[in-house]
This record gives structure tokens, C-alpha cells and sequence, in this order.
């Protein structure tokens, strides 16, 4: 079964990376696009968490980085995910990466930054930097993350 989902995802990837506009859009709306999967990688599991790398950018202004914000951990839960969150993180691998936008209009609905024109995007790219099992692996990784943050 997850073969044939993973051939059907590859198949999409292809035929949406030989068109003019190489993002995907998933069930929920969200537009994405695989920069890499690792094919042989071991899935996450409902219960553990992902730690990624995020950077968000706006033209050619970075809004989020990981080297000021530090990484990002997700517990992968549907109940506690969003759907679009879910659908694009729910089978994720080690070093996986992917890029996701949001249209300017949708992320800034009620006070948009004076920056901020109408119909651009919001680009985010995600890389998993990592599968932690539980909550206590997910506090152990922050702390050795600090420790190595203070000693540079």
C-alpha cells in the first residue's frame, strides 16, 4: 500500500515539476511542491514528532529563520493539526524538504504589513531535520540544541 501511494505521489511530483506552475495543490487547497523525498526513508508515526527547519520569506525578505527562531518541533496528531499541516506532514521522512506558499490575501486577512501587496506569496520551506519519539526526546533535543547555540 505505501508503494503504490508513494508511485502515485512520485507520478504527481513528475507531471507537476513539467508544467509552468510546479506547485501542487492538496485536497485542502494548500499549494506545494517536494523539492526532495527520500524515497527508502522510514515514515513518521501519529505520536512522534518532527523536528524541521523552517524559513519563510516574503519576496526577498526572510520573516522566519531558523538561526533566530530556532527549529520547529510538531507533534504529528491530526487531531491537533491543521489539515493542511496534516496532509503535507502526515507521511514525512527524515530529509524530506518541501516549499508550501499562501497567497498574501489568505495569510493577511484582517491587517496586512504595509510591505505587503495584494495577490503575492508567502513562501515556506520546510526541511525534517529529524523523527523524535515522544515528548521527553523533544525537550532532550531543545536542550543539546541550546547548549550547542551558547558554546558558538
Amino acid at each position: 500500500m505505501r508503494e503504490k501511494r508513494l508511485f502515485i505521489f512520485l507520478i504527481c511530483s513528475f507531471v507537476a515539476c513539467n508544467g509552468k506552475n510546479d506547485f501542487t495543490r492538496s485536497a485542502s487547497g494548500m499549494e506545494y511542491k517536494l523539492v526532495q523525498r527520500d524515497a527508502g526513508g522510514v515514515p513518521v508515526k501519529p505520536g512522534q514528532y518532527l523536528k524541521l527547519s523552517v524559513v519563510q520569506r516574503y519576496g526577498d525578505t526572510i520573516l522566519r529563520d531558523p538561526s533566530r527562531s530556532g527549529y520547529e518541533y510538531q507533534l504529528i496528531d491530526s487531531s491537533q493539526m491543521t489539515e493542511q499541516a496534516w496532509e503535507l506532514l502526515h507521511d514525512a521522512c527524515m530529509n524530506d524538504s518541501l516549499v508550501f506558499r499562501v497567497s498574501s490575501d489568505s495569510a493577511f486577512k484582517n491587517k496586512k504589513p504595509a510591505f505587503v501587496k495584494k495577490k503575492d506569496w508567502l513562501v515556506t520551506t520546510v526541511k525534517v531535520l529529524g523523527i523524535l519519539a515522544n515528548t521527553d526526546s523533544v525537550y532532550s533535543d531543545r536542550e543539546r540544541q541550546q547548549l550547542k547555540n551558547g558554546m558558538q
